[in-house]
């Protein structure tokens, strides 16, 4: 078979990385205001 790849992250890339986690994070805390945090407990059938 082909010889494995492997992929890193640069600095930029890891900072870049985690902006968009704290990005994510504020958004999310956000919409959880509005619409309550997630309740991985409820099942629909």
């Amino acid at each position: 078979g082909q010889e494995r790849r492997y992929y890193y992250l640069t600095e930029l890339g890891l900072r870049a990385l985690n902006e968009k986690r704290a990005e994510w994070r504020s958004f999310a805390a956000a919409v959880n205001l509005i619409i309550g945090p997630p309740n991985f407990t409820e099942v629909e059938i």
